[in-house]
């Protein structure tokens, strides 16, 4: 990520950088946020990868913990400022970046 992330970082574009490994998305973003905050994830703004609708179905593992587990596709979230994220998108080398949430 880091061709994609540092072009931002040195713009001063972001607040917050969490790359989503296991614990998901929530579980491993939220260790970045302060403590009177929290997210507010549109789990339907991206389509999940073929692997993680196998694992669910063959598992019987229910959505949420499924987004305990997993990254579900989402390698990297990238916190910033509303008024910086169409800057962020049209800056960001990645092939398919997307707002798919926001801190509350």
């Amino acid at each position: 990520y880091l061709n994609n992330v540092k072009p931002l970082i040195e713009k001063q574009l972001l607040t917050g950088i969490s790359h989503i490994t296991g614990g998901g998305i929530i579980g491993n973003t939220s260790r970045i946020m302060p403590k009177d905050c929290g997210l507010e994830i549109n789990w339907n703004t991206w389509e999940s990868l073929p692997i993680f609708k196998l694992i669910k179905e063959t598992g019987n593992i229910s959505d949420e913990e499924m987004r305990k587990a997993f990254n579900l596709g989402i390698g990297m979230i990238l916190i910033a400022r509303p008024e910086n994220a169409e800057r962020i998108i049209t800056d960001c080398q990645s092939d398919s970046p997307l707002i798919i949430g926001k801190v509350v």
